[in-house]
């Protein structure tokens, strides 16, 4: 299954996304490995420890796991990636299409992939190589 890869290392899935601005960028490996340098930086220029996206220089707030479990929508078959089961307690599974996600989360309260609890569905912004 094609997922998209990790725009630093390029070798892992991504699985990390960025809050509160919804961008996923890279693996966990690489997530640690920028915070330590955004960390360092910061140092240097006696400022707050602050991490901020590298697409969109937001202060990242927090850090989620996302899974990427197909190359394709789970509701509808198309090739949009962009909704992830999110929330307090989300489970972090790429749904697939953010319309169809939404529509689901309407009618249905548990996850389609992995049927935990549909707390919310939060619109992603996927940077990567898809290989």
């Amino acid at each position: 299954t094609n997922v998209p890869l990790c725009t630093w290392c390029s070798e892992n899935k991504i699985e990390v996304l960025l809050l509160p601005c919804a961008h996923a960028v890279c693996c966990n490996s690489c997530k640690q490995k920028y915070i330590d340098i955004e960390q360092n930086k910061n140092t240097l220029l006696s400022s707050k420890r602050n991490v901020v996206c590298p697409i969109c220089r937001k202060k990242v707030i927090e850090f989620a796991f996302i899974w990427f479990f197909s190359n394709s929508c789970s509701l509808c078959g198309c090739n949009t990636l962009n909704a992830v089961a999110g929330g307090p307690n989300g489970c972090g599974c790429v749904i697939g299409c953010y319309e169809k996600a939404i529509e689901w989360r309407k009618e249905r309260k548990s996850c389609p992939i992995c049927n935990h609890p549909l707390d919310e569905i939060i619109k992603i912004f996927i940077q990567a190589d898809i290989s």
